[in-house]
């Protein structure tokens, strides 16, 4: 039996390192957002859409269907899905020896 793999967290990757950029460049638009959601989506073990906080801070914070939001709002919704990808363990990286690259044993071994 073959398993089929498709490597959804390089493209959450590529969109949230261009998020980061478009921050910094106060380049707020809803669009970036929502194509950054449909990858984050993918990598999520239950729907973005049902996610508690998801739900919380879209409720008191709608996006605009398009076009621009402010930078404040823009800066919420990074916070929201740093929130979100750390509660699905989309963070946790580990180093070759197996520990957490936020561990103490990981910090040891830099110069």
């Amino acid at each position: 039996m073959t398993t089929k793999y498709k490597d959804t967290i390089s493209d959450m990757n590529s969109l949230y390192s261009r998020l980061l950029h478009f921050q910094l460049i106060k380049d707020t638009r809803v669009e970036y957002l929502r194509a950054f959601e449909s990858a984050l989506g993918l990598n999520l073990p239950e729907p973005l859409i049902k996610n508690p906080r998801y739900i919380r801070v879209t409720s008191v914070w709608p996006l605009n269907e398009k076009g621009y939001t402010t930078e404040k709002k823009f800066r919420a919704y990074m916070l929201l899905y740093e929130e979100i990808m750390r509660d699905a363990g989309l963070l946790e990286r580990r180093t070759d020896g197996g520990e957490s690259d936020m561990d103490e044993g990981a910090f040891s071994r830099w110069p």
